[in-house]
């Protein structure tokens, strides 16, 4: 669980807010 929301993070950064 902590793990996937690391990567969510990452792209998060990468993109915009949707």
């Amino acid at each position: 669980l902590m793990k996937r929301f690391q990567q969510q993070q990452q792209q998060q950064q990468q993109q915009p807010e949707q």
